[in-house]
């Protein structure tokens, strides 16, 4: 039973050494604080206050947008500012939440699969909130 123990111990020394080895190797490679798998810094995201003055441009665009298709014009289009709620999408902006009586709200998306490819895509796809048009 001594003996066991004794090669535990051991073997537990040699492991916290070579990990004591490869932590300070990792040191030397990509700096004290850092541990080497942290994204590179074009895939990190970027400055969350340059995504936000994207989304709030995005969002007084679009306001600008209706209010011209509202038949307003001149400063009143101009000065034309989102909603408190409305909402911008990074990873599809094209996309809309619309309400829906029976859901609350929902993503309005409305595939189909064209051709029997396997992929869904409809082109008919709209911004109504139903598919009444």
């Amino acid at each position: 039973m001594q003996e066991q123990e004794k090669a535990i111990k051991e073997q537990v020394k040699e492991l916290l050494a070579r990990a004591e080895a490869a932590d300070a190797e990792e040191d030397v490679r990509y700096g004290k604080d850092r541990a080497g798998d942290e994204l590179p810094e074009e895939c990190s995201g970027g400055n969350a206050a340059e995504a936000d003055s994207e989304a709030k441009r995005a969002l007084e665009e679009r306001a600008r947008e209706k209010a011209k298709k509202e038949g307003k014009q001149g400063q009143t289009v101009e000065k034309a500012q989102p909603k408190a709620k409305d909402q911008y999408n990074f990873t599809d902006p094209e996309s809309r939440i619309m309400p829906s009586s029976s859901e609350g709200f929902v993503a309005s998306l409305q595939p189909a699969d064209r051709g029997g490819a396997g992929a869904a895509v409809d082109r008919g796809a709209g911004r109504d909130a139903s598919d009444q048009r």
